[in-house]
């Protein structure tokens, strides 16, 4: 499975990159919403978008809704954050993601969303 991850945190990004990476995910790791962005556009393959909201220089729904605006086929999205869980339910459904992971979640639940938002 193709993972691209957005996550701004270095210590949180390279952690979680490196422990899919362990178990046998292809991670590409965006550390900011610039960057994010670039890889959307560039049609990165990925099969699902870990996503935190929340990526330093920009918001990550609203990059998403730029994204598909310009006609980028985002893939499926799991959110992955810390905000409240009234925030991440509302930017859940304004993504139209097929999960969400609160910060901090186990390995356990992590593989189980990502999997589940490909099947």
């Amino acid at each position: 499975m193709n993972i691209l991850y957005a996550e701004d945190n270095v210590a949180c990004g390279s952690a979680i990159a490196d422990l899919l990476d362990m178990l046998g995910y292809s991670v590409r790791w965006c550390d900011s919403g610039r960057s994010l962005y670039a890889a959307l556009l560039a049609r990165t393959p990925a099969d699902v978008l870990l996503l935190d909201l929340e990526l330093g220089d920009e918001d990550g729904v609203d990059l998403v809704a730029r994204a598909r605006a310009a006609g980028v086929a985002v893939p499926p999205i799991v959110v992955f954050s810390a905000r409240s869980q009234d925030r991440v339910e509302r930017a859940a459904a304004s993504l139209r993601a097929v999960g969400v992971l609160r910060k901090p979640s186990t390995s356990a639940q992590m593989i189980d969303a990502l999997e589940r938002a490909v099947a």
